[in-house]
């Protein structure tokens, strides 16, 4: 339990989670166009995706599915699952917020902690995102603390602490040196398909506040202050609301939860100035008709609850639940599609001088990211669909997508636009042909009334002086016709 005479901090947490997974998304990329037709994942026999993943997709999309997951990077027999690892904090660090700059002190800098891998293999492309899981170790715990330095490593660009540039990871107890999150994949030896190191994209939160159970054997009750806040929206919540603003006027065990979820739900430090109203809106759940409390916010996606069958059942190979990691893996991999698509269309905009061959190639690439390889939305059950379709238009991307398109529109403009410029300059080209031909029949008509006398030279100036007409007649028209590409 919290001290609560001494004011919250990172060496007086409100929250001791044991069961607390943080999934760090890495996209292997950039994308790559198969050799041949990518075939279907065969799932190993004792693979803890198979069942969980098969029953997230609906019926016309598991055969053939367009993903498939699975745990470890070399044969199930020698794969280790837990990895043990060390989290290594700076012992101090700055965070900006509203123009102030405050420092935090880490007391402890190093926490023991477990690292799982999985990845999800997209066949249509034949890339992957890596799920690198990171959870405390057995008798350890994490707090909101724990949890928002770890979600500054792909996120927390408000704040500007510089963590992801600071924070190490040492693979086991007796690795001195450590690497950056960056480095992670490839200091774990995972088999990557490109020389570039993957990017670290997104990260998923679950954490579950009931008992631990036998997974970590751990008694650590935390009340849940979310049937409070659900039950505050309800028009006929009063109570709630009342009991809400109660907890926010005193410095109460109640006060200190909900100010460490919304830390750790948007993801900043600076949480202890909020109020029962920004409580509200922070921890309003993405999916509300769901038992455990689930948001998007920005780059994370985090599940509370105070219990969860599958993240129990996958401890100890996955480490957080399929049934989280797999939907946002998909919004991972269609925001990466635009991404590589946008970037295809505005090098070739930026070209002016490029011929239609390349333009025609990179809008065929983007169209295919933005259409072909475009995943909808495959999944089965109302949870799964609603954060997929929530979190595309909460975090943007559908309007990124609509927008990317607009680009590919352009393009194809600019295309259509190349094009008529070859048109009209092959047209120009053949009535060039014919006036000249139509001058040298005049030569010969001339040369036959002169009786076959050669021409003076009178004769040939005018006839070579009525072809550079006719060139720059034909020339001016052909250039004032012609429509512009945009700059």
């Amino acid at each position: 339990m919290p001290d609560l005479t001494r004011p919250p901090g990172l060496d007086n947490p409100t929250l001791t989670l044991a069961q607390a997974a943080v999934c760090l998304h890495y996209v292997e990329g950039p994308i790559e166009e198969p050799t041949e037709s990518m075939p279907g994942h065969a799932y190993s026999d004792n693979s803890p995706f198979a069942s969980m993943e098969l029953d997230l997709l609906a019926y016309r999309f598991q055969d053939p599915a367009p993903f498939g997951s699975d745990t470890g990077t070399v044969p199930k027999a020698e794969a280790p699952q837990r990895r043990p690892i060390m989290i290594e904090y700076p012992e101090s660090f700055k965070f900006h917020s509203e123009g102030r700059v405050e420092t935090l002190d880490v007391s402890e800098p190093l926490r023991r902690a477990e690292l799982l891998v999985s990845s999800t293999h997209f066949a249509a492309c034949g890339r992957r995102i890596w799920h690198l899981v990171i959870t405390p170790r057995e008798g350890e715990t994490f707090s909101e603390y724990d949890l928002i330095m770890l979600i500054h490593l792909y996120d927390g660009r408000t704040e500007r602490t510089g963590l992801n540039e600071t924070i190490r990871f040492r693979l086991g107890d007796q690795d001195s040196a450590g690497c950056l999150v960056t480095e992670l994949p490839r200091r774990l030896g995972l088999p990557l398909h490109s020389s570039c190191d993957p990017e670290l994209k997104c990260g998923t939160l679950q954490l579950l506040t009931g008992d631990g159970g036998a997974a970590t054997g751990i008694d650590n009750p935390q009340p849940n202050v979310f049937d409070t806040l659900r039950g505050a929206r309800e028009p006929d919540g009063d109570a709630d609301a009342r009991e809400l603003k109660a907890w926010m006027r005193k410095d109460c065990r109640e006060r200190r939860d909900i100010m460490a979820y919304c830390g750790i739900v948007t993801g900043i430090f600076d949480f202890a100035k909020i109020d029962d109203e920004e409580a509200l809106d922070t921890l309003e759940p993405t999916f509300a008709s769901s038992s455990a409390f689930l948001r998007i916010h920005r780059r994370t996606l985090i599940s509370i609850a105070d219990d969860d069958r599958s993240m129990i059942e996958c401890w100890n190979s996955i480490g957080i639940s399929p049934y989280l990691i797999l939907p946002h893996a998909a919004l991972i991999y269609n925001e990466t599609l635009v991404d590589w698509a946008e970037r295809g269309i505005d090098k070739a905009l930026v070209d002016h001088e490029a011929r239609l061959g390349v333009l025609e190639d990179a809008y065929f690439n983007a169209d295919r990211h933005l259409n072909t390889l475009y995943l909808p939305n495959v999944f089965n059950y109302v949870t799964e669909r609603s954060l997929f379709e929530a979190g595309s238009e909460c975090r943007g991307s559908t309007a990124r997508r609509s927008a990317v398109l607009a680009k590919l529109n352009h393009l194809k403009s600019q295309i259509d636009i190349v094009r008529e410029h070859q048109h009209k300059g092959g047209e120009m080209i053949i009535q060039l042909l014919l006036a000249v031909i139509s001058l040298l029949q005049i030569k010969n008509v001339i040369d036959e009334i002169l009786g076959g006398e050669d021409l003076n030279s009178g004769v040939w100036i005018a006839l070579i002086l009525g072809i550079l007409i006719i060139a720059c007649v034909f020339w001016w028209s052909y250039r004032r016709g012609l429509p512009r590409r945009t700059r």
